[in-house]
C-alpha cells in the first residue's frame, strides 16, 4: 500500500488523527503477530470497520478469543452490521444476542476464522457474495490502538464451543423478538458509510455523534516506518527499531493538510537529500544573478568614468 493510498483511506473512512499508522513493505507481515499493532485491512474498512473500535466490536473479539489478524476482513460486516441492526431496532447489542444469529468457523483453505449466519435461523444480514482476491496484501497497521488489547495469537479455536448460544434474560429475549421482526438486508448496504454516519458509527466532520464508541482521539496522523526507496509505494517497514519518519516535503503524496489528515515526518536521509538539492537550486540561481548584477554595476561605473573624462 502506498502513502497516497493510505491518505485516501484516511479521508474516505474518516480515520482519526494522531493514530500512529505504519505501512509495512512486506505483505507477509499481515500473517504475523506483532505486539502493539492492530492490522487494518482495506477490505475490512469496506465491510464497516471504523476506528476507534466500538466497544461492542471489542467485546466480540474478546469473547471469541480471536486475534484480529486471524479474522477474515469480510467478517467485520457481520460484527458492525449486527450493531447497526440493533441500533435500528432500539436494542442494546450484546454478545448473547449476536450468538443467536451468527457462528464462528475456521477457514478450510486459509488460516483464520470467519463469522457466518446461523444455519436454519432468521437472518438479519443477507450473505455477501463479494469476492476479493489478495485482500490480505492491502492493509496498514495501527500502533497502540487506544482501548484495545488483542487476544493471544492462535490459529486453533474451539469454534463449536464458542458458537454455543447463551442464556438470555427476559429483557434480552424481548430484544431478540425485536431483532427477529426485522427484514434481512444486504450486509454492504447496512454498513455503508451513509448508514454508519446515520447511527454515529463513523466520524462526521471530525466529531463523534454516537454513544457507542471509544473516546475521541487527538488529531494529526503520523505514518511511521523505515525508509526504503525515496517516494516508493513500499518504502515503509513496521517494527524496525531503527525506524524513522517520512515527511511532508517528500513529494505531493505527502502533503501536510488540516485537522485529521496526514502529517508525515521526514527521515534524516530524506531531510539531508532535500536540503542538499534545495540549497543547490538556490546556489545555482543566486550566483548567476549575483554576477549579472556585478557586471551591470561595473558597466555603469565604466560609463560614468568615460563621461567624466
Amino acid at each position: 500500500m502506498s502513502v497516497k493510498k493510505l491518505e485516501e483511506l484516511v479521508r474516505e473512512y474518516s480515520i482519526p488523527g494522531s493514530l500512529d499508522l505504519e505501512i509495512p513493505s512486506d505483505p507477509r507481515m499481515a500473517s504475523e503477530s506483532r505486539q502493539g499493532y492492530f492490522v487494518v485491512f482495506q477490505e475490512a474498512l469496506v465491510h464497516g470497520l471504523r476506528l476507534p473500535l466500538p466497544p461492542f466490536a471489542i467485546s466480540i473479539l474478546r469473547h471469541y478469543q480471536v486475534h484480529p489478524l486471524m479474522l477474515q476482513a469480510q467478517s467485520w460486516g457481520f460484527i458492525i452490521g449486527f450493531l447497526v441492526r440493533c441500533l435500528e431496532a432500539g436494542v442494546t447489542a450484546i454478545v448473547g444476542l449476536f450468538k443467536e444469529f451468527h457462528t464462528i468457523t475456521s477457514s478450510p483453505k486459509n488460516r483464520g476464522f470467519y463469522f457466518k449466519s446461523q444455519a436454519g435461523h432468521h437472518r438479519l444480514l443477507s450473505e455477501n457474495t463479494r469476492r476479493v482476491k489478495n485482500w490480505r496484501e492491502k492493509y496498514f497497521m495501527v500502533k497502540n490502538l487506544p482501548g484495545f488489547t488483542p487476544s493471544p495469537w492462535t490459529d486453533t479455536l474451539d469454534t463449536v464451543a464458542l458458537s454455543q448460544k447463551v442464556f438470555l434474560s427476559r429483557e434480552e429475549r424481548v430484544d431478540l423478538d425485536k431483532l427477529l421482526a426485522l427484514t434481512p438486508e444486504e450486509v454492504l448496504v447496512v454498513v455503508s458509510e451513509i448508514n454508519l454516519q446515520k447511527h454515529g458509527l463513523s466520524r462526521t466532520y471530525n466529531r463523534r455523534v454516537g454513544p457507542d464508541l471509544a473516546g475521541e482521539v487527538p488529531k494529526g496522523i503520523r505514518i511511521g516506518g523505515t525508509l526504503g526507496a525515496r517516494d516508493g509505494p513500499n518504502s515503509l517497514a513496521v517494527g524496525d527499531k531503527r525506524g524513522r519518519r517520512m515527511g511532508a516535503l517528500d513529494g505531493p503524496e505527502s502533503t501536510v493538510t488540516g485537522q485529521g489528515e496526514s502529517c508525515i515526518m521526514l527521515s534524516l536521509e530524506n531531510l539531508l537529500f532535500y536540503c542538499y538539492y534545495s540549497f543547490s537550486d538556490i546556489f545555482l540561481t543566486i550566483v548567476p544573478y549575483f554576477y549579472a548584477v556585478m557586471a551591470n554595476r561595473q558597466s555603469t561605473l565604466d560609463a560614468v568614468r568615460s563621461a567624466r573624462e
